[in-house]
């Protein structure tokens, strides 16, 4: 009876500790049936899309355990070079995080306060644009919505002939204020550069200097570089010489090798055994090698933004939620050629990166981390709860655009609608919305990263979509209309002056000098318009440009000219009932022109 009493105790024992090993297991430990899961997923996954792509790297991290190592195509297709563990990938937007982990720092050292104006940090001379009152703080810089425009200049340059400072770059950038400090969101390489001139102000060292001393070197990051030239890493600038940049068809990109003068919005590269140390790092339980409070770490991956009348997460001190799961953080990235992405679940301990060499790529950078995270849930509401979708009807232009100078032009093109479909649901952008609650739709039809719209009406400028880089402005159909209609009315008159001038060459109607000159220069001013489209979206400088905004100026100096001598000439229209016509719609369309360089502000 003893001997029994004896076992149990000792059974008992043996449970008790079991229970208290299971209870005191750290979150990160590893898991063999995860591990084989994953990576039997994994591999599917990427031998379903590997025909699609150039090059991938990709590592998914639990804890501090790798449960999927995977470099697979080719760095250099055309030489037949693979890609491999010393193969550099650029970060793109994915350099963010450097920014932002310091910041994270110097606010952990108590010299930097997220909600105090940035005016205060900044030397007094410092120029920047800034049209409204309310203060700009660091908390509007990480959550991107201080209010920025964008612009497709000066973003990326090939072969500057001189790289400007950080503080050059940053007042030279061809960017306003045009939103009120917190009134929406619109994603901002300005705005996170212009951190990291906070960073560089406040620390007292250059920025490259401040991240290779405060991140790279504690983690041991020695095949990364963060300068637009690789300056400061010549093994990666040698490494670089040997990877190519593809479109998402695997064509070549030439030239590939761009410089960003705002270069901590997207100028790293490196290997992906170096970023996932810092993704690792990330997933550690204290962040010991990044900070030096555990707190620090965990107020990073704390929300600090969330979409407009509801309770959902979307940024943390810089970092995108992925709707999947509430407390996953990340971000992506893109440049000319490359494209990435990194997200982190610090409460499973799961990390996932992926990197490629090929512009826009999403099969693999949107489409592993939803593998690993999963879809937002389907949630089944009671009709009575959903609301009648009607109301967000309409056409939506997206914030994150030019707001001045020509290429705000470019918003005309990003415009979409939002119609109802069935009782409860929406269709935008050919994309099939299912109503989760009131405001908050979701969509299969397109990767998870961007599944979710979340509606809602601001008091200025009425209703407003938010997804998860920019929220989208409903522009009234009567403006778009107006606007599509001076485009296409341009467009008539400058095909009009080619047949015009067809017609002179052909001999099929008679010279007319003033109405000659006129129609010549309205096609002169469209090669021009074209040049100097394709030269802005082809990632260049502003100061390219300033030729082509001279020819627009003197079109528009010689065609009020060509007016006043037409109207006042001694024929005036005593003409034929043919060359009247000629007149007149020629003066008419050209004025339609005219308004088109105004408005579209295509002389400056």
């Amino acid at each position: 009876m003893k001997k029994t009493n004896g076992l149990y105790i000792k059974l008992g024992m043996f449970f008790l500790i079991i229970c208290i090993l299971l209870i005191s297991t750290p979150k990160y430990a590893s898991s063999i049936y995860k591990t084989e899961t994953i990576e039997s997923k994994m591999d599917e996954f990427i031998a379903q899309h590997e025909d699609t792509t150039a090059a991938l790297a990709t590592v998914v991290i639990h804890g501090d355990e790798t449960l999927v190592h995977r470099i697979i195509g080719y760095a250099d297709i055309e030489n037949n070079i693979r890609a491999d563990g010393d193969t550099v990938f650029e970060w793109g937007s994915c350099s963010k995080i450097l920014v932002w982990i310091s910041v994270m720092q110097l606010v952990e050292d108590g010299l930097l306060d997220l909600n105090k104006d940035i005016q205060g940090y900044l030397p007094e001379d410092f120029t920047m644009p800034n049209s409204y009152d309310e203060p700009i703080t660091i908390l509007h810089l990480m959550n991107h919505n201080a209010g920025f425009d964008d612009s497709y200049t000066d973003l990326m340059v090939l072969n500057p002939v001189k790289m400007p400072t950080l503080r050059q770059a940053l007042e030279q950038a061809d960017i306003k204020q045009v939103f009120r400090p917190g009134d929406v969101v619109a994603y901002s390489n300005y705005g996170s550069a212009l951190a990291a001139y906070i960073v560089e102000v406040i620390s007292g060292m250059d920025y490259r200097e401040y991240v290779k001393e405060n991140i790279f070197m504690p983690l041991g990051m020695t095949h990364t570089s963060i300068d637009p030239q690789q300056k400061d890493n010549a093994w990666v600038k040698a490494q670089r010489e040997k990877v190519q940049g593809y479109t998402r068809d695997k064509k070549l990109i030439d030239p590939n090798l761009y410089s960003i003068p705002i270069y901590p919005a997207g100028s790293t590269m490196g290997t992906m055994d170096d970023f996932a140390r810092l993704l690792t790092a990330l997933l550690s339980g204290d962040g010991a090698s990044l900070f030096k409070k555990k707190e620090t770490i965990d107020m990073f991956f704390q929300p600090t933004a969330y979409y407009p009348e509801t309770n959902v997460p979307r940024m943390a001190h810089g970092l995108f939620a992925l709707p999947a799961k509430e407390e996953v953080y990340g971000h992506g990235g893109n440049t000319m050629a490359f494209s990435s992405s990194i997200y982190i679940d610090r409460e499973s301990g799961l990390g996932v990166l992926v990197m490629t060499n090929q512009l826009g790529e999403e099969n693999f950078c949107c489409g592993i981390p939803e593998l690993i995270f999963g879809r937002p849930e389907d949630r089944m509401l009671d009709e009575g709860a959903l609301e009648d979708p009607t109301i967000w009807e309409g056409i939506y232009q997206p914030v994150r655009l030019p707001y001045h100078g020509f290429t705000k032009f470019y918003g005309l093109l990003n415009r979409g609608s939002t119609k109802k479909q069935g009782a409860y649901g929406l269709v935008a952008n050919k994309h099939s919305y299912k109503q989760q609650a009131p405001g908050i739709y979701t969509t299969e039809d397109d990767f998870s990263i961007y599944s979710q719209d979340i509606y809602w009406t601001h008091p200025d400028f009425g209703k407003i979509l938010s997804s998860i880089y920019t929220d989208l402005i409903h522009i009234p159909f009567w403006r778009h209309l107006l606007e599509m209609g001076i485009i296409i009315v341009g467009a008539i008159g400058i095909l009009f002056s080619m047949v015009y001038i067809l017609l002179i060459f052909t001999k099929k109607i008679k010279l007319d000098f003033p109405i000659v000159i006129q129609n010549i220069s309205n096609i002169i001013l469209a090669i021009n318009i074209g040049w100097m489209a394709k030269k802005a979206f082809s990632m260049t400088s502003y100061s390219s440009l300033r030729v082509g905004f001279g020819i627009n100026i003197l079109y528009l100096i010689l065609t009020v000219l060509l007016w006043v001598y037409t109207i006042f000439r001694k024929e005036g229209f005593r003409v034929n009932e043919g060359s009247r016509i000629s007149y007149v719609l020629t003066m008419f369309l050209s004025i339609i022109i005219w308004i088109n360089l105004l408005y579209w502000e295509f002389y400056h």
